[in-house]
């Protein structure tokens, strides 16, 4: 959880979404046979969920769909279902209330250190990290970046809230700050929005939860100095100018707070649905719509939305690169490759 989003590759002949899918493999499987060496003695059964059958499913379908569609890329999407099914049945079997924290530790640790790289590509134009839009952190682009920060937060936030130390409390207030100044510094849309709407869900969460929170049995002085680190925290370095190239010749603000308020807004203005990215993706939306209705019981075979796609593209449409389902809901499971 913690070496994920920190890793890099400092070269082009890998891309970073490739190394990430690598370090998730290879630490499954190495945590499953730990898991196994452990359970030599173990007389207690082991548990199982119903959830656990989707991702198996899922991996049925990728195997048998090698037997009439692309075979390479069903193997792989097969690979990765199973991965995520062992994932989520050693997740089942492994969590505790007692090693909990260690695990959002991890997860929120790792999250300080990719906003990190953020905030030195958008300062100081670093560019240590090979990247498609910037600020991408250690990952290949930046909504890849802001959607596993949005992801992450609702976590980091239960974790500052289970908190018992005044001090580390008010530290880790100021790490939740930085990393949702590192989510405004992308400029994702999506993410965005997503944080505004979560903001209220997660106070709600709170509330409900208040009795079992150490936060809420803090002195009044003491909560109101975290709100305070935390506005005082987002609004300074939100206001720091980037000295990235690209982001000042992009012209959607020069701080994190200008970037952030103008990159929403820019989804209200009418361009964005019949020139920019909003009307890329409707177009590619209609493609893969014509193509559910073309293969309605069987689809085309897991993994092979890549390969079949141009058979249902518009003879006049442009399209952005379009060799995988990106991470757009109407194109299929996965919906994001190679993360």
């Amino acid at each position: 959880m913690f070496l994920v989003p920190t890793l890099g590759v400092p070269s082009e002949l890998m891309l970073q979404d490739t190394l990430k899918s690598a370090l998730v493999a290879f630490g499954v499987l190495a945590a499953a046979l730990v898991f196994f060496w452990q359970q030599r003695q173990r007389t207690a059964p082991l548990r199982w969920h119903g959830l656990v059958w989707l991702p198996l499913v899922l991996m049925a379908y990728a195997l048998g769909s090698m037997a009439w569609s692309h075979t390479y890329l069903a193997g792989v999407e097969a690979i990765r279902w199973f991965v995520l099914s062992l994932l989520l049945w050693l997740s089942l079997n492994t969590l505790t209330r007692q090693n909990l924290p260690t695990l959002l530790w991890g997860i929120h640790l790792g999250a300080v250190v990719a906003s990190l790289w953020v905030a030195l590509q958008f300062w100081f134009d670093w560019r240590f990290f090979p990247q498609g839009a910037q600020p991408a952190s250690s990952f290949i682009n930046r909504n890849f970046f802001a959607e596993y920060a949005i992801a992450v937060l609702p976590l980091s936030v239960w974790l500052l809230a289970s908190l018992r130390s005044p001090r580390l409390t008010m530290v880790m207030t100021a790490s939740v700050a930085f990393i949702v100044v590192a989510l405004m510094m992308t400029g994702t849309r999506s993410a965005l929005v997503a944080l505004l709407v979560l903001l209220p869900v997660l106070a709600v969460v709170l509330v409900k939860y208040w009795n079992i929170l150490p936060f809420w049995r803090l002195a009044l002085i003491n909560k109101a100095l975290i709100a305070i680190i935390f506005i005082v925290c987002v609004g300074v370095m939100g206001s720091i100018p980037t000295q990235n190239a690209q982001l000042i010749k992009d012209g959607s603000g020069t701080t994190a707070l200008e970037r952030s308020f103008l990159r929403t807004a820019s989804m209200a203005k009418r361009s964005e649905y019949t020139e920019g990215s909003f009307s890329i993706r409707s177009q590619m939306w209609m493609a893969t719509a014509r193509m559910m209705l073309a293969n309605p019981l069987t689809g085309v075979g897991a993994g092979a939305w890549e390969v079949q796609i141009p058979l249902y593209q518009r003879t006049y449409t442009v399209l952005e690169t379009d060799y995988y389902a990106h991470n757009e809901f109407l194109l299929g499971i996965p919906v994001e490759r190679d993360r």
